[in-house]
């Protein structure tokens, strides 16, 4: 019969890494296999993670491949857990365990499914043992351990039922195969052999999370005496056997610690005599010597155990095991704590260094799982001891505490090592330490203490090179703290006025530092919430070009100052002052302007130079005779069209604002070719166009028809975008297009347009005022007469004296005058003169005087 199969091969190695020693022997290992767990001892677990899903993708697969993919698949995930920090950890162990549940459930009568069910009860195993470990040496509470020891229950129920599993495919396999008959070495189906093999490997796994059970209960109790007897008759079992292989001898070091944890300690020596005795291989007599040190120290006979340890142990240079390493470690802990007995500091001190450069020894250069370990006994040591330790101790143990979850323990010992490094001047250390805490407190979302934290480190060590960086931290986590107190406005404005302070003192102690530029956004924010639209804009504009936040400051800054000439408007006041004032601002961040703009331009500049087009084409001075803000928006236009890899976003703004620029120095030809040429426009975009576009000056018919045909082409790329736009938004578009329309008839069209027009804007006055004017042009009695309606309906809506109750006063007089009622019409005129001889002022009363001199003069 052959003496081996790769099934055999595979599920030893896969299942050695979990062990307190790996199991070695006659089965080789795959070179795969070798390759992958190379990988993982590199922490390259994204590696391993992309090899095993990449195969286990190919096209007809074999079960036997899938089954071994899939463990490497749940194995990484477990290893790579095992140095992550909370929460993720437990979201990768929950992995490994899904990873194989997956594969169960997509392949339930899988020739290979007992190898699965061993990797199931194995993640159990692994993670209950890590958690009862944490628990005990971290002192994290009495919850941890009893989530350790339900674990461990799942994983004893896991790997019973998978030796009942393997017992029964055995008992088949033996009912049905032909005697001297042996099955080929790549065969997809496995034999009893490899059940065998596989199921003495159950049982050491078995009596493994027996023994965890047993030191996951209080010493001398009835519970670990009981899980470890039965872990030492498990053990028995596999010790018993005629031959001596990798099993045999883990075995017997297992129930080596089994007494040793029961404080057996004359029977755990008896065990270890035996295996001394029967030339055991190298790794082997290795693992025996750890046990001897364990059960001196737990002896207390320290210089005993010191015997066993050798030079190779703890040099770098060496490859020693592990387990030894670990062993030596926790001599060296349990010296140090018999040295700070004995009132011996300096010796303690000079063994606590020992223990400390071997920690790192074993993180740099072991497994996951054993630099884990050996991780969690110096934080263990840290935690337990009332004396001062070293740097390296203090940051291993935080970092253990961190990871596993107690952020409580983390950032006390945290606090610790920032005092120890400060006192030592260490500026470098005692910032790390301090700024690591303030992270953790910030991680879990207690925002006041993280920005307590940050806001007096960044003043304690003010001149440290991330100080700037604290700072913003703090002023972040005092934004969050806003976020908590919006029901309350008394508390809200306070915590206002914190976070704009802390900001402030980024901005006049950092002045220079790359995270100002984004404290200056975030006031800027602030500022334009609270509409302090000068206070904003100062904010905005202080962040330079080279900032790597320079757009979302010149968007800042553009959204501000946008609003502030938008609200002018409004109120009729004039905008150029303001505009110039932003156009100094904005040309900051276009290099040339106006003149010779700079290219290529970054993000920041084509915003800034596309909204001072804009911007200056909407609010600023047209004087067409001198250099206007209409010829300066064609050459920032100009420029920034000219720009290769335009996003096709910014294109399609450029081309609809290049139309306005076009049309408002006087292009209008060209204007209009390349509105007939545009295929797709920005709603909003083409809206501010149209209204630019309709609110130019009149000029000769000529211009004034092909302004209204450009205005006619953009708003005919609205129709499926118009209601995107509101109600504001909506109305100048379509009074623009009933005045254009009024140009370029037909006469149909135009009156529906401007029967919507005010049907669909009952409230505004300027829809109202503008059906009216179209009415009062035509000349059939009944358009007059609505027309009559509609400026007395407008007067009375109409403030007296008001600009528009002056034209509604004139309105009417004309509609009535055409009508033929003059007489009317005169009277309407000289009752508004008698009560207001100025007649609206310059604009309006030649009008009226020239209606009331026709009137007179006319029979």
């Amino acid at each position: 019969m052959r003496k081996t199969s790769l099934i055999l091969v595979f599920s030893l190695f896969a299942i050695s890494w979990a062990t307190s020693a790996p199991v070695r022997g006659d089965l080789s290992e795959t070179s795969e296999a070798r390759y992958l767990a190379g990988l993982r001892e590199r922490r390259l677990f994204s590696l391993v993670e992309a090899y095993c899903r990449r195969r286990l993708g190919e096209a007809y697969l074999i079960e036997r491949r899938r089954a071994e993919l899939t463990v490497e698949l749940s194995r990484t995930a477990l290893e790579a857990a095992l140095f992550a920090k909370s929460p993720e950890r437990e979201e990768l162990a929950a992995r490994a365990l899904k990873i194989v549940d997956d594969e169960l459930r997509n392949k339930p009568s899988s020739a290979w499914r007992p190898l699965l069910d061993v990797q199931h009860g194995l993640v159990d195993l692994v993670w209950g043992e890590r958690l009862r470990e944490e628990a005990q040496l971290l002192d994290v509470g009495e919850p941890q351990l009893e989530q350790a020891r339900a674990r461990l229950r799942t994983a004893v129920m896991q790997l019973k039922q998978a030796r009942t599993t393997l017992e029964e495919r055995l008992r088949e396999l033996n009912r049905t195969r032909p005697s001297n008959v042996d099955s080929p070495l790549n065969s997809d189906v496995p034999d009893a052999d490899d059940w065998a093999s596989l199921r003495r490997n159950v049982d050491y796994q078995l009596g493994r999370a027996y023994r965890n059970q047993g030191e996951s209960y209080p010493p001398r109790s009835a519970d670990r005496a009981s899980s470890l007897e039965l872990a030492i008759e498990t053990f028995e079992s596999l010790t018993r056997a005629e031959s001596t292989d990798s099993i045999t001898w883990q075995a017997r070091l297992e129930e080596v610690t089994c007494k040793r944890l029961l404080g057996d300690l004359m029977a755990a020596e008896r065990v270890l005599d035996l295996v001394d005795a029967q030339a055991p291989p190298a790794d082997v007599a290795d693992r025996a010597r750890a046990q001897r040190i364990r059960v001196r120290i737990l002896a207390g006979r320290l210089d005993e155990a010191r015997k066993f340890l050798r030079p190779e142990d703890t040099d770098a240079a060496s490859n020693a095991d592990a387990d030894v390493r670990l062993a030596a470690l926790e001599w060296l802990i349990a010296s140090t704590v018999a040295e700070e007995k004995a009132g011996r500091t300096s010796e303690a001190t000079e063994v606590r260094a020992r223990a400390g450069a071997l920690t790192r020894l074993i993180a740099e250069r072991q497994a996951p799982y054993w630099a884990r370990r050996a991780e969690a006994l110096a934080a263990s040591a840290v935690a337990t001891s009332p004396a001062g330790h070293g740097d390296s101790s203090l940051a291993v143990a935080a970092a253990s505490f961190y990871r596993q979850g107690n952020l409580d323990k983390a950032i006390e010992i945290y606090d610790q090592l920032f005092t120890q490094a400060w006192s030592k001047r260490q500026q470098e250390l005692a910032f790390d330490a301090a700024f690591t805490a303030g992270a953790i407190e910030q991680g879990r979302k207690r925002h006041e203490a993280a920005a307590e934290r940050f806001a007096k480190l960044s003043q304690t060590l003010a001149d440290h090179p991330r100080s700037a960086e604290a700072q913003l931290l703090a002023s972040y986590n005092l934004g969050q703290t806003l976020l908590a107190t919006q029901a309350n406005p008394d508390l809200l404005q306070a915590g206002l006025a914190r976070y704009a302070q802390s900001l402030e003192t980024q901005i006049r102690q950092w002045p220079n530092a790359k995270e100002t530029a984004q404290a200056r956004v975030w006031l800027g924010r602030l500022r334009t919430q609270q509409r302090a639209w000068d206070a904003a804009a100062q904010a905005f504009g202080a962040v330079g070009l080279d900032a790597s936040l320079a757009l979302e400051a010149v968007q800042g800054l553009i959204y501000c100052r946008s609003a502030q000439l938008a609200a002018l408007r409004a109120a009729a006041q004039p905008t150029e002052p303001a505009f110039s004032v932003i156009e100094i601002e904005l040309s900051r961040y276009v290099p040339g302007y106006p003149d010779r703009i700079a290219s290529p331009m970054p993000p920041a500049s084509r915003a800034a130079a596309i909204s001072l087009a804009k911007l200056g084409l909407l609010y600023g001075k047209q004087d067409f005779a001198s250099g206007s803000s209409a010829t300066h928006a064609l050459s920032l236009i100009t420029a920034v069209a000219g720009e290769p890899e335009l996003p096709a976003e910014e294109r399609s703004t450029i081309e609809v604002w290049m139309i306005a620029a076009l049309s408002a120095t006087h292009r209008l030809d060209d204007a209009l070719k390349r509105a007939v040429q545009l295929k797709t426009a920005n709603p909003r975009d083409a809206s501010a166009v149209v209204q630019l576009l309709d609110a130019m000056p009149t000029a000769s018919d000529g211009i004034n028809l092909v302004r209204a045909q450009t205005v006619m082409r953009l708003i005919g790329l609205l129709p499926s975008q118009r209601e995107l736009l509101n109600a504001t938004e909506r109305l100048p578009v379509d009074r623009a297009e009933a005045r254009a329309l009024d140009l370029l008839g037909p006469a149909g069209e135009t009156r529906r347009a401007y029967d919507a027009l005010a049907r669909n804007y009952p409230q505004d006055g300027d829809a109202q005022l503008a059906y009216a004017e179209f009415l009062s042009k035509q000349t059939d009695r009944e358009s007059l007469t609505i027309a009559a309606a509609k400026w007395r309906e407008i007067e009375r809506a109409s403030s007296e004296s008001s600009p528009r109750w002056y034209r509604a006063r004139l309105g009417m007089a004309e509609a009535y005058d055409k009508l033929g009622d003059r007489a009317r019409a005169k009277q309407l005129i000289e009752l508004t003169q008698a009560l207001h001889p100025e007649l609206g002022g310059p604009t309006l009363k030649p009008k009226y005087d020239a209606l009331l001199m026709r009137l007179n003069t006319t029979k």
